[in-house]
């Protein structure tokens, strides 16, 4: 075998030795658990994450929903299940690492002791919850349920009521309209996000859908009556 080809070998297996890797890392965090992410803010740190609108609501035009956690759920055996799944992220210099004799172990099959097998859970479970520390702003929490426990419930878990509901300022108003109706229906606070005038801040005004319906009408029917076309229901 030439000098060459024994170097396109190694680049061969060392190729797909880094795909088996990335399978194997893909196959654990799918197979395993289930996670939603949530935040933690004080109202200033709300009105203050311009960034956090950006990055999750679609650059402002979408919506952020606030949950009431003082409520119990209905069922006491999913209060516990949500409520034991809720864990803040750790925010640190370096990610978590599963050791390489763990890791080989599950790749190939082998049987884990017992300790072995709560270590690798605790590793799985602890990389769910460790980000870059430049993303601490975020005070991120995250619900973390088992894989079987979603599949009982069709993904479709019962959670905690809405408290209210916080639309980005640039949302649409087609869809903005879609969530006044929703809030009415629901009898669910909501809240226009609008841009503050003296600092680089957001605030949120509470929205009377009845009163913004009844002003959308007023300026449409002033409209209707200055316009220069004859309208059927004028005749």
């Amino acid at each position: 075998m030439l000098l060459d080809d024994r170097g396109f070998k190694l680049d061969d297996i060392r190729y797909n030795a880094h795909k088996e890797y990335q399978n194997t890392i893909t196959s654990i965090r799918n197979n395993k658990i289930r996670v939603s992410s949530f935040s933690s803010l004080s109202d200033d740190e709300f009105c203050r994450s311009t960034e956090m609108w950006g990055h999750y609501a679609a650059s402002h035009t979408g919506f952020c929903v606030e949950y009431d956690l003082e409520s119990k759920l209905s069922n006491a055996k999913i209060d516990s299940l949500v409520r034991g799944g809720m864990m803040p992220c750790k925010y640190s210099k370096k990610p978590i690492f599963i050791s390489s004799s763990l890791f080989w172990k599950y790749y190939n099959g082998n049987r884990m002791t017992d300790n072995q097998r709560i270590q690798f859970e605790k590793s799985i479970l602890l990389s769910f919850l460790n980000k870059s520390r430049s993303w601490s702003y975020e005070k991120e929490w995250r619900l973390i349920v088992p894989d079987d426990a979603c599949k009982m419930f069709d993904n479709m878990i019962d959670f905690f009521p809405i408290k209210a509901i916080y639309l980005g300022v640039k949302m649409s108003s087609d869809n903005r309209e879609y969530f006044y109706d929703f809030a009415k229906r629901k009898n669910i606070p909501i809240m226009d996000m609008r841009c503050g005038t003296d600092a680089y801040e957001l605030e949120a005004v509470a929205v009377d859908v009845d009163k913004y319906y009844d002003w959308k009408n007023f300026i449409r029917q002033g409209t209707i009556n200055k316009s220069k076309y004859t309208f059927l229901w004028n005749v």
